[in-house]
């Protein structure tokens, strides 16, 4: 029942965001906004909770040695960590916060889908099976490169190393193109991770790809109007949902290391 409410959701947050995105079109409603605190918002349902799921990854991890927690782990920590950063970073130039999140999501993204591509490698590949020791240490490198890579992002933002995306209209199509590639990233992260419920029927597997979708879902409505209007809104709305469940899919992990996958080995 609850699986079925669920998906539901995501359903209904897909159809009421193409209707936002038809309006937008046709220029209706264009002019509504909604003002609320967007940096508490993102900072109670998107750091803090990012935080958190990074946390239970991360002892789950080294508890079980799943690569799709240690992948999850570190694409929340990513992502939670940027939007803090967006939201609350002072005397900065707008294009440079938007361009320090826009990478970071990208990279939270590529992080999620290593994760992904080494559970499907790990169920076939004995050498992939590390100790509890070996574990912890990656899990800490990994940790640890997710926050230098938004660092690295920043400092090259800084320096003008990488362009700022939106400044001007050939900015604007690169900032396109980096959300359209987050959003591929995360839809192809969920997809490998339904395909892989469908065959073990393991419950984090649902909840997460769930999770991924909605995170898609929000980069697509949040960059198709302003920051305060009812399309980028209900984009939020999806990551904070979407954040929700994986909160549910890292609390529920602890049972992977007992679920009855069999190695499994993928069909093609």
């Amino acid at each position: 029942m609850l699986k079925r409410l669920a998906l539901g959701i995501v359903v209904l947050i897909l159809f009421v965001g193409l209707v936002f995105i038809g309006l937008n079109i046709l220029d209706i409603n264009e002019d509504y906004r909604i003002y609320l605190p967007i940096a508490v918002l993102n900072t109670v349902f998107i750091s803090a909770i990012a935080i958190l799921v990074a946390s239970i990854a991360a002892a789950n991890y080294i508890a079980n040695g799943k690569f799709e927690l240690l992948g999850l782990g570190c694409g929340v920590l990513a992502f939670g960590v940027s939007s803090l950063l967006k939201g609350w970073l002072i005397d900065r130039d707008m294009y440079l916060l938007i361009t320090v999140h826009d990478y970071s999501a990208l990279i939270a993204a590529a992080m999620h889908l290593v994760g992904a591509a080494l559970c499907m490698v790990s169920t076939r590949l004995v050498a992939f099976r590390l100790g509890q020791k070996q574990r912890t240490l990656l899990l800490f490198l990994c940790y640890l490169g997710a926050l230098a890579s938004i660092a690295l992002i920043i400092l090259l933002a800084v320096q003008d190393v990488i362009p700022l995306l939106g400044v001007s209209p050939g900015m604007a199509i690169l900032r396109d193109v980096i959300r359209g590639i987050t959003t591929v990233l995360f839809i192809a992260c969920s997809l490998i991770y339904i395909r892989i419920n469908s065959q073990s029927h393991v419950d984090f597997y649902y909840w997460y790809s769930l999770g991924l979708m909605l995170f898609a879902f929000g980069v697509i409505f949040i960059s198709q109007g302003a920051v305060e209007s009812l399309i980028a809104w209900w984009g939020r709305a999806a990551q904070y949902i979407g954040g929700l469940f994986f909160v549910y899919a890292t609390v529920g992990a602890g049972r992977l290391v007992h679920a009855n996958r069999k190695e499994l080995p993928l069909k093609p």
